[in-house]
């Protein structure tokens, strides 16, 4: 199962709370194991952490495709930042998980039964190399997975009571449809001129008497007068009319009845006449909104949870002879296994 809150949350913490800037050399074994890095005296399996970048991969590629990985954010590779992340989100989820404990928030059998398929839909999906090298079996996996479902109960228990403000709602749902290049529909009155259908010696003087009338209070209706070579139509959301782009482009800035310059193609002389601004599927696009806004707001709620948890960053202390030799690859299907 991939956790999508999880994922999410470790980047809101990210911003917010954590930086990596303090982290030391580790070990390369501890009692006779490989270790990838030490968090908060925790240490770090590759096992275990192949979890938490097998996330970090899905995420990064589902938001900007498989180039996302020649990307770079601040300075920092997306590879580095997607293996850095995997161990910020480790920390939050071992310190949720024991502020579940401490809770007494206990699994039941639903959510231990989605634990286990998560495991072996983990497992299933590592190169078989991989799995055997890292010892990524379910009895290694399982509680990593049930800490993971400690950390969705414990969300769910700290923001439980949240309650919508509508005042706040309206705010941020301004902000959203301004935001939202599609939310906005804008309907307009458009005049095409035909240039070959009017007279050779004044086509854009007949253009010129159409913007005229177009200006007026009356406006310009489809009974217009000037024509067959003049058709007149009102569009209820001009960037999706059909228009040439280049005409679109030109009256994307006109306000409320305001009138365009004669827009002139091969053939067609255009005049647009903004009428109104809309907003498209205003109950759709409210719901949505709204899903937004109560994640954004029970995220902060949680971060201020989490961080009153801590008494300050996670110590994070990177064993770079075993960090430094993982890449995202090792994640992808081990082809040569299915060769005879």
């Amino acid at each position: 199962m991939v956790f999508p809150m999880t994922i999410k949350m470790v980047l809101y913490i990210t911003a917010v709370l954590l930086l990596l800037a303090g982290c030391t050399p580790g070990p390369r074994t501890q009692a006779g194991r490989v270790v990838v890095a030490v968090v908060d005296g925790h240490a770090v399996e590759p096992f275990e952490y192949y979890v938490y970048l097998g996330e970090q991969k899905r995420f990064f590629e589902a938001t900007g495709g498989i180039d996302i990985w020649y990307a770079s954010f601040g300075g920092t590779d997306a590879q580095t930042q997607a293996k850095l992340n995997a161990l910020r989100q480790l920390a939050l989820v071992r310190t949720t998980a024991e502020q579940a404990y401490l809770a007494g928030l206990v699994l039941d059998a639903a959510a231990l039964a989605e634990a286990e398929t998560s495991a072996r839909a983990h497992i299933a999906a590592l190169p078989a190399s991989l799995a055997a090298d890292t010892g990524s079996t379910l009895e290694n996996i399982l509680p990593v997975m049930q800490r993971r479902q400690l950390f969705e109960a414990m969300y769910e228990e700290v923001t439980r009571n949240f309650m919508v403000s509508q005042a706040d709602f309206e705010h941020f749902f301004e902000g959203y449809v301004l935001n939202n290049p599609n939310a906005v529909q804008t309907v307009a009155t458009v005049a095409a001129v035909n240039r070959e259908g009017v007279s050779a010696a004044a086509p854009r003087s007949a253009a010129y008497a159409v913007r005229t009338a177009m200006s007026s209070p009356d406006g310009i209706g489809e009974d217009h007068g000037f024509g067959d070579s003049v058709s007149v139509t009102v569009t209820r959301d001009l960037a999706n009319s059909g228009l040439p782009a280049g005409v679109i482009a030109a009256a994307a800035g006109l306000g409320i009845d305001q009138v365009s310059p004669i827009l002139q193609t091969a053939d067609t002389y255009y005049i647009i006449r903004i009428d109104a601004h809309q907003v498209a599927n205003v109950a759709t696009l409210a719901s949505s909104a709204l899903e937004e806004y109560t994640k954004l707001m029970r995220d902060e709620i949680f971060a201020r949870a989490y961080q009153g948890w801590r008494d300050g960053e996670p110590e994070i202390s990177i064993n770079h002879e075993v960090f430094d030799t993982i890449t995202i690859n090792d994640l992808r299907p081990d082809l040569s296994a299915s060769i005879d």
